[in-house]
């Protein structure tokens, strides 16, 4: 069972940083992945109460959806190639205890559970709300969020990349 992070186009080394040590490693980098918060910036003082009351920018966003699932509806919508490509963690080998996982469409509600692996197939679940996101964005044209409504895993701390797979 695997989580997904996408592979930044940017990335410098081979470690995944969350925004807030990126700051403190690749400035400019930062200031790169910041702007997707641009009218967003609340966001960023989210709270997690379950990894120690950390910032939202603090954790490492994956998802238990594979990109062979998310892709198809992607390019259903949109008419185009899905050209997003992640990595793959094994979900059994991250610490649990840097876990949390987030059901989005509840970012205001702060709903929060425990990261176990015993449900990754709840974390799996690919929601039809994603699709309606993606056809109202694109009536919008505006870009979407990949992830909308996808259940979000969250990891405080960062992520060696070495030897990690990437898959599109």
């Amino acid at each position: 069972m695997y989580l997904y992070h996408a592979v930044p186009p940017n990335m410098v080394g081979t470690v995944l940083y969350p925004l807030n040590e990126l700051k403190l490693h690749y400035p400019l980098a930062y200031a790169e992945h910041y702007r997707k918060y641009h009218g967003r910036e609340k966001l960023t003082e989210q709270r997690i109460p379950l990894l120690n009351n950390c910032l939202w920018n603090d954790v490492l966003f994956m998802m238990a959806v594979s990109p062979q699932v998310t892709a198809p509806a992607f390019e259903g919508v949109f008419g185009r190639h899905w050209r997003i490509k992640f990595f793959r963690f094994e979900a059994a080998a991250l610490d649990p205890r840097k876990m949390a996982v987030l059901h989005t469409g509840d970012i205001r509600s702060g709903r929060f559970e425990p990261f176990d692996v015993a449900q990754m197939a709840r974390y799996q679940e690919f929601s039809p709300k994603t699709v309606q996101h993606w056809q109202g964005y694109k009536a919008a044209n505006k870009r979407p969020f990949y992830a909308a409504y996808v259940p979000h895993v969250l990891y405080h701390g960062h992520l060696d990349t070495t030897g990690v797979p990437i898959v599109e």
